[in-house]
C-alpha cells in the first residue's frame, strides 16, 4: 500500500463511507493504463452480450445506433469496472481485518 495512503488513515477520521476519496487515493497508486489494459477485455465482452440482446430483443435497429449504444456500454462498463475494484481490493483487503 502506498505510504502516503497509510499517512491519510493514520492521521485522519477515516470510515468507510468515505469511498471517493479512497478510491482516488488508491487510483493514484495504480496507473490507468494498468487498468484500462486488465479490464478492457471484460468490458468489451459485456458490451457486446448487452449489444447483442439489445438487438435481439429490438431496441436497437440502425447500424448507427447499434455502434452507439456498443460503444457507451463499453465506457461506462470500463468506468464501472476502474472505479468499483480499487474499492472491493481495499474492503476485502486481508491486512484490513
Amino acid at each position: 500500500m502506498p505510504t502516503h495512503l497509510i499517512r491519510f488513515m493514520a492521521t485522519t477520521n477515516y470510515s468507510p463511507t468515505n469511498t471517493i476519496l479512497t478510491t482516488l487515493l488508491v487510483l493514484s497508486s495504480m496507473t490507468v493504463r494498468e487498468l484500462v489494459s486488465a479490464h478492457l477485455p471484460n468490458a468489451v465482452l459485456a458490451a457486446i452480450i448487452y449489444t447483442l440482446y439489445n438487438i435481439y430483443t429490438g431496441d436497437i435497429a440502425g447500424p448507427l445506433a447499434i455502434g452507439i449504444d456498443f460503444i457507451s456500454y463499453a465506457v461506462a462498463i470500463l468506468i464501472g469496472f476502474i472505479v468499483i475494484t480499487p474499492i472491493l481490493d481495499r474492503a476485502f483487503d486481508s491486512s484490513a481485518t
